[in-house]
């Protein structure tokens, strides 16, 4: 399904790939971008699902993978969109609260994707084995493929897809899937982008409008939840049911907050700058930035 065009404007062509289970988190990404965009009459979504065929080939692509082979689809989207020059891609476990419309603009046709850098953790892993490919691999260059700017025609000139393929034979299924095969393909020719458009664990000097994070937060976890593997109640989830509540596209969760549950988080979040600066795990920073987060946006006395 695609939206009203604005012929008058450039149309801001957006991905979004979902099989079954992440539907809801796709009709929530679709309906916070749309919700922030300045004009949202420019908007084109591409939507991809489960498609047997489509699927069938990524097998035969890139082998057998854990998880599900719609995580490759993204490597498809200069093939599958061959009318498209650029687009932005977004994980549907993203709430976008920043204007599309500001991104697009931040286009750079000399490079083939633009993204957030990663969080030092998942930067340091993926270096132990990108300098054994590229000895001159640079850390900070390493980018988080939830959120990207993709220059559609350059990946197409580039022989991008068939180049991934290889890749894949060469050097195998890696840990970080889709990701490791772009920022190795695409090391010198991406472009870092502003941190607030891909927010995973923080985001120095965020800006808040109308109460709402100027951002694209990225709600990891969220997935599980989807498929029926409860991975507790953060408060980053509540955030995402809370949008998606609104947005009449899933019922409030009615298991947050207990009063415990209410009092832990409350304290995490008055604690969050102190706690933030102990080498703690990932999960638990990320937590801990959501539960600040929660509390300046839902009011210090929300339920």
């Amino acid at each position: 399904m695609k939206t009203n065009v604005n012929m008058t404007a450039e149309r801001i062509h957006v991905a979004l790939v979902a099989d079954g289970k992440y539907l809801p988190g796709l009709a929530a990404a679709r309906a916070s971008i749309a919700a922030a965009c300045s004009d949202p009459s420019r908007l084109e979504f591409h939507e991809f699902g489960s498609d047997a065929a489509l699927a069938e080939r990524i097998r035969r692509d890139f082998g057998t993978y854990k998880g599900s082979p719609m995580a490759f689809l993204r490597l498809y989207l200069p093939e599958l969109l061959p009318d498209c020059d650029w687009v932005v891609y977004s994980d549907v476990d993203a709430l976008w609260f920043a204007d599309v419309c500001e991104l697009w603009g931040l286009r750079d046709e000399s490079l083939e994707v633009m993204w957030v850098r990663d969080i030092p953790s998942t930067r340091r892993e993926a270096a132990a084995w990108q300098r054994r490919i590229n000895p001159s691999f640079d850390p900070l260059r390493y980018g988080c493929s939830g959120v990207m700017l993709m220059n559609l025609r350059r990946l197409r000139e580039s022989r991008f897809l068939e180049r991934a393929v290889e890749f894949t034979a060469r050097e195998g299924v890696l840990k970080y899937v889709d990701q490791d095969i772009l920022n190795s393909l695409c090391h010198d020719t991406c472009g870092m982008l502003p941190a607030k458009w891909n927010v995973i664990r923080g985001c120095p000097r965020l800006a808040f409008r109308s109460g709402r994070p100027d951002c694209v937060l990225h709600v990891i976890g969220i997935g599980q939840r989807f498929d029926g593997r409860d991975r507790g109640r953060l408060p980053q989830f509540d955030i995402w049911y809370r949008f998606a509540a609104a947005a009449g596209i899933v019922a409030a969760d009615p298991r947050w907050p207990t009063a415990r549950l209410r009092l832990m988080w409350s304290a995490a979040a008055l604690l969050q700058p102190v706690l933030s600066l102990l080498p703690l795990p990932d999960s638990i920073l990320r937590a801990l930035f959501f539960a600040r987060l929660r509390r300046r946006m839902v009011g210090k006395g929300a339920r």
